[in-house]
């Protein structure tokens, strides 16, 4: 019953954080495109977006956990048939390796999904206001179409992310493990990162801008505005 009651906790847990970070998104996206700080208007302006993003990615992420249970289950089975049949140990070396390295293949590519999710789909979501499967099926046509660049944008964003981890790891011994302290702390984690957050936010808005004008979020002057101010200068 104690397991149970735990089981059922993070669940509701999961829940709500999913929750939070779906509608948080649109509400920090808001934010960065208008260069301002608001908190209210774009949460409660943006709800439907965030509530179907919010039931898109707790499917996928309870697709993504029941593959992988799957996965290690038929793994352990495998292992386990392979070592009652077997007088020598050593022969579950390779076996175990290539499931470790097709573990490591299922968590990339999800984790992939999930980027391609939150930097692109959400923001055309933004634009448009429409729901997570429609944006889905939009930017489906766009990554077929620029399948290269994508593959780069995700290679360039799992560089950047190496970087930046190599960098808090280095700041948190720096400081005598305190950094490390400080960070699990939600808010000053939220704070300090506060610009590298800001940063790779507006990098996949203005990646996601390249392929043309119908995918422009950050506010553009009119062409009136334009032509005035050519005409002062």
């Amino acid at each position: 019953m104690v397991i149970a009651f735990g089981i059922f906790v993070v669940f509701l847990l999961a829940l709500l954080f999913t929750w939070l970070s779906s509608r948080g998104k649109f509400m920090f996206l808001d934010n960065v495109v208008h260069e301002r700080a608001q908190v209210a208007n774009p949460w409660h302006k943006y709800r439907t977006e965030g509530n179907s993003l919010f039931v898109w990615s707790f499917c996928y992420g309870l697709l993504v956990l029941a593959i992988v249970i799957l996965y290690l289950v038929v793994c352990f089975s495998s292992l386990y048939s392979l070592y009652e049949s077997s007088v020598d140990t050593a022969v579950l070396i390779v076996p175990a390796v290539l499931m470790i390295l097709g573990l490591l293949a299922i968590v990339i590519l999800a984790s992939y999904v999930e980027l391609l999710l939150y930097d692109f789909v959400v923001p055309i979501m933004y634009k448009y206001r429409i729901t997570t499967l429609k944006a889905l099926r939009m930017f489906l046509n766009l990554f077929s179409s620029h399948f290269l660049y994508f593959v780069g944008y995700g290679f360039l964003i799992l560089f950047l992310s190496i970087l930046i981890f190599v960098g808090i790891v280095i700041v948190g011994f720096l400081t005598c493990c305190i950094g490390f302290v400080l960070l699990i702390i939600p808010y000053v984690n939220a704070v300090v990162l506060l610009p590298i957050s800001y940063t790779l936010r507006a990098f996949s808005v203005e990646f996601l801008e390249q392929f043309g004008p119908e995918y422009h979020i950050f506010p553009r002057p009119e062409t009136s505005q334009i032509v005035t101010e050519t005409k002062q200068t």
